[in-house]
C-alpha cells in the first residue's frame, strides 16, 4: 500500500514537472538550458556545455551572456575562430548606450577576455620564434590576431617569421603595414619605438636583398638570353626552348624571352 501512494506519488510529480516544462516561456527554457550549460562547463564538459548552450541560443537569439559562455567554450576546445566569432556577437548585442551596469561588467569582461587570449598566443609565439620555429610561431601569431587584429606586435611577429620563411614579399608588405600603424600612434611608448625602429630596419634589409637578387636574376637571364639567340643562329631550336622556359621560370615576364618562344612556335608549325 505505501510502495503504491509513493509511485502515484512520483508520478503526479513527474507529470507536474513535464507540464511546467510544457507551458514553460522560451525565456524560461533558454534560462535552464544556460544555466545547465554554465554548470557542465565548471565541470570542464565543454561539448556537453556547447550543446547546452546552442539549445539556449535557439530559444533567446538575444543572449550575450550565453554568447560569451559559448565563446569561452570554443576557448578551451581550442576552436578559435569559433570563439572570436561568439565573442564578437557578444558584443554586437551589447551596443545599447543605455545598457544596465550587469551588460556593461559583462563587455568590459569580453574586452579583457579577447585581449588576455591575444596575449597568451602571442607570448606563445614568440615562445616558438625563439626556438627557431617559425612556421609553428606563425601559426600562433595568426591566433592572436583573431582575438585582437589590430595588435600590432602580432603584425611585427608574424613578418618576422615569414622573414625567416624567406617569404620575403609577405614579410616586407606586413613590415610596412606596421610601420604605417606606428606612425599613426602620435605619442608611441619606448616599446612601439623599438618596434618602429626595428620594421624600418627590416624594411630597408629586405629592399636591399630584393634589389641584389633583381640584379643577379637580369645578370643570369641576360646570359641565357645570349645564348639562346647564339643557339637561335644555329638552328638549335629544341636546346633554345629549354634557355627560353628557364629564363621564364625564372622572370615570367621577360619580353625577350617570350618573343624567342613566339618564334619557336612560329617555326614549328611550318
Amino acid at each position: 500500500m505505501v510502495r503504491n501512494k509513493l509511485f502515484f506519488v512520483f508520478v503526479f510529480m513527474m507529470v507536474l514537472l513535464l507540464t511546467s516544462l510544457i507551458f514553460a516561456s522560451k525565456d524560461e527554457l533558454a534560462e535552464l538550458y544556460y544555466q545547465e550549460g554554465s554548470s557542465l562547463f565548471e565541470q570542464n564538459k565543454f561539448y556537453e556545455a556547447v550543446e547546452k548552450i546552442n539549445k539556449a541560443l535557439s530559444y533567446r537569439e538575444v543572449f550575450p551572456q550565453a554568447l560569451c559562455k559559448l565563446a569561452e567554450c570554443y576557448d578551451k576546445l581550442r576552436d578559435n575562430t569559433k570563439a572570436v566569432e561568439n565573442y564578437m556577437q557578444c558584443i554586437k548585442q551589447l551596443q545599447n548606450p543605455q545598457r544596465p551596469a550587469e551588460e556593461e561588467r559583462l563587455l568590459s569582461y569580453v574586452m579583457l577576455r579577447l585581449e588576455v587570449q591575444c596575449g597568451l598566443y602571442y607570448q606563445s609565439g614568440l615562445g616558438l620564434l625563439k626556438q627557431n620555429k617559425p612556421k609553428e610561431a606563425l601559426e600562433k601569431f595568426n591566433i592572436a590576431l583573431l582575438y585582437q587584429n589590430n595588435y600590432i606586435p602580432a603584425h611585427f611577429g608574424a613578418a618576422e617569421c615569414y622573414e625567416k620563411l624567406q617569404e620575403n614579399k609577405k614579410a616586407l608588405r606586413i613590415y610596412r603595414e606596421c610601420v604605417n600603424s606606428l606612425n599613426s600612434i602620435i605619442s608611441r611608448s619606448k616599446k612601439e619605438e623599438e618596434t618602429l625602429s626595428s620594421a624600418l630596419k627590416a624594411i630597408e634589409r629586405l629592399d636591399f636583398l630584393g634589389r641584389q637578387l633583381q640584379q643577379l636574376k637580369n645578370i643570369y637571364t641576360t646570359g641565357l638570353l645570349t645564348l639562346a639567340n647564339d643557339c637561335m643562329s644555329k638552328k638549335h631550336h629544341r636546346f633554345v626552348r629549354k634557355i627560353v622556359q628557364a629564363i621564364l621560370g625564372i622572370d615570367p615576364k621577360n619580353t625577350s624571352a617570350r618573343e624567342l618562344l613566339s618564334r619557336l612556335n612560329r617555326i614549328d608549325k611550318q
